[in-house]
């Protein structure tokens, strides 16, 4: 996507005592960095929302904030244009309302702009235990495998789930490609939202694992 209003983070400070991830975003293609896991619990949901098309990790600092306080995310829906995403840490989770308070010039200049501001509260929106795992290990295999996958192969796998196919059923169908190669570009295609596997949420990935089309 061109001309993008954010498309690199600001700063890489590590926020006192929250952990760090390095991950790899396959929606902006590029590695990044986060911090603290109800962070990386809203990236996941950026990666798997179909109708986010790019977003931007730590886009701007909020300004007459204090102490200091960076944006987490911005981001730009196909349907819901652009937003900015703050997730609240866990000292500021109370009050509630005393937080919205403090962001009330920013969300003024933002709405100026055309940006909606939305705050991210206690595990508001994060995945369960399975749902976030699956998504960790479709994006793991995506990111060991995104430069080796083609359009091609994502076309036939595409063919070969006609009415529906686990993920050993399309590695068998389309060998002799590589099985990684295939399991990658499936998962790419449920990233897309061109295929969905209906127990994301309830069972562990594996073999078994039925996908259909959206």
């Amino acid at each position: 996507m061109a001309n993008l209003r954010f498309f690199r983070a600001i700063d890489d400070v590590r926020p006192y005592g929250t952990h760090r991830y390095d991950v790899y975003g396959p929606k902006v293609d590029r590695r990044l960095t986060l911090f603290g896991h109800r962070t990386l619990n809203a990236w996941l949901q950026l990666e798997f929302n179909p109708d986010v098309v790019a977003y931007c990790e730590r886009p701007l600092r909020v300004p007459d904030v204090r102490p200091a306080r960076l944006v987490d995310f911005w981001v730009h829906g196909r349907d819901d244009g652009e937003r900015f995403l703050i997730v609240l840490r866990g000292s500021e989770l109370q009050p509630f309302a005393a937080q919205r308070r403090q962001f009330v010039a920013f969300e003024a200049w933002a709405r100026k702009t055309g940006i909606q501001v939305c705050l991210i509260g206690a595990e508001e929106g994060a995945p369960a235990g399975v749902l976030q795992r699956n998504q960790a290990t479709i994006l793991h295999h995506v990111a060991a495998d995104h430069t080796f996958v083609t359009d091609e192969i994502k076309q036939r796998v595409l063919a070969a789930c006609g009415e529906g196919a686990m993920v050993g059923e399309l590695e068998s169908r389309l060998s002799p490609v590589d099985g990684t190669l295939v399991r990658s570009a499936a998962f790419m295609l449920v990233l897309d939202g061109r295929l969905k596997c209906p127990t994301l949420a309830r069972e562990p990935l594996s073999r078994q694992t039925q996908l259909v089309f959206s």
